[in-house]
């Protein structure tokens, strides 16, 4: 149903992607996700975000973009990002929650 994949291709910088499909019984898709990175002064840092995807009616797939980095007016990517982890829920229409944990590959160069 869901695939995540990290790229290092978005426009600007690096990021996670989900792709969810098959979505006829689900309302909603949320997830956590915890990476590590290296800061501006070589320190490594454990960080994470959550996202919260509600399936309207009809929708068929999703596709979902998630910068690595801290983002307002504009985005401060993380660089070297490795160890990324994530818990997908998925909650059905009869309200039933599955989850799936994976560890996402690094991208290769």
């Amino acid at each position: 149903i869901s695939h995540i994949t990290y790229t290092k291709k978005n426009p600007g910088g690096p990021g996670l992607r989900l792709e969810a499909t098959k979505l006829e019984d689900i309302v909603e898709l949320s997830c956590d996700i915890e990476y590590t990175h290296i800061n501006k002064n070589g320190e490594e840092l454990r960080e994470g975000f959550s996202c919260n995807i509600e399936v309207k009616p009809g929708e068929d797939e999703i596709t979902q973009d998630f910068p690595f980095g801290t983002c307002s007016d504009v985005c401060h990517y993380h660089k070297d990002i490795k160890d990324i982890k994530a818990l997908i829920k998925v909650t059905k229409k009869e309200g039933q929650i599955y989850q799936i944990e994976q560890t996402v590959p690094d991208e290769e160069e």
